[in-house]
């Protein structure tokens, strides 16, 4: 009895042991299709995870974009509001430049008004010339009779002796001379030979020969005395004196020498004589060759 008892049990344990191995088997091959079934969910997950990471990845990018757009766009904008002030100045330059060009159109009337004026005066102008080209033609008609008397006084000069020498010449301003100063008569009235100098007052023979000098001079009312001498070289040759009195004196001296070529003759005032005053246009200076 016992032992149908223990293979009872052992019955009942081996149908238990069977029906859980059973019942785990299929809780293995339940748990196997789970992992398998949530494996490729996890493999969906991940490639969810990469398509959103990719989605993420786009999106920063179109914010970027979009961002990059909107300051292309407030450019944009920038750029279209000072277009329009651009085209605003145009406008006002454009109708400022309307209004010059009327007044460009007015002025060019102006001037075409002018310009036939112009015209009339040129044709005007044109018979002008003509008449002066015809005085002109007369004048130098005129101009060649002159040459041809000029040609005949050159000639008749020409025949005059080299030797000839004669001068002539006037004080012409007041002035006060001190110790041998040379007296400069700078007005020169005749001058054949050149011999006389109008810029330095001294008178340089050309050739040997005799020569007479003559001075005749004016003391004005203001001065006193006046004191003069004609000097050869460094030699006097005669002096003159106007006295002392009332009102202007008047004063002479003259000498006949015998020159070398390069010998000169003065008029200065006298040596160690203070200040005095000669006359302007009353005093004069004269020689000539024998």
């Amino acid at each position: 009895m016992e032992n149908h008892l223990v293979v009872l049990l052992l019955s009942v344990v081996i149908l238990i042991g069977a029906f859980y191995g059973y019942t785990v088997e299929q809780k293995i091959f339940q748990i196997k299709n789970d992992l398998l079934k949530h494996e490729k969910e996890i493999k969906e997950v991940e490639q969810l995870k990469v398509e959103l990471k990719a989605m993420h990845t786009e999106l920063t990018e179109v914010k970027v974009d979009l961002e990059s757009t909107r300051n292309e766009h407030k450019e944009v904008n920038e750029e279209l509001e000072s277009t329009k002030k651009e085209v605003t100045k145009v406008k006002v330059e454009l109708e400022s430049t309307k209004n010059e060009v009327k007044q460009v159109e007015l002025e060019l009337g102006s001037t075409r008004k002018e310009l036939k004026q112009v015209n009339v005066e040129l044709e005007s102008k044109k018979n002008e010339v003509k008449q002066v080209k015809v005085e002109l033609d007369t004048t130098k008609k005129e101009v060649k009779q002159v040459k041809a008397e000029l040609d005949k006084i050159k000639t008749a000069c020409s025949s005059i002796s080299s030797t000839e020498v004669a001068f002539h010449a006037r004080l012409k301003p007041y002035v006060t001379l001190g110790s041998s100063q040379i007296v400069v008569f700078d007005q020169v009235i005749t001058n054949i030979g050149q011999a006389y100098n109008p810029h330095t007052g001294i008178f340089t023979a050309p050739n040997d020969g005799i020569y007479f000098f003559a001075c005749t001079f004016l003391r004005p009312p203001t001065a006193t005395q006046l004191h003069l001498q004609m000097v050869q070289n460094s030699t006097e040759i005669s002096r003159g004196h106007a006295a002392s009195g009332g009102g202007s004196q008047a004063g002479s001296m003259n000498a006949v020498v015998y020159m070398h070529t390069g010998d000169v003759v003065k008029v200065r005032h006298y040596p160690g004589v203070g200040s005095e005053i000669i006359h302007g246009d009353w005093s004069f200076f004269t020689g000539y060759r024998f």
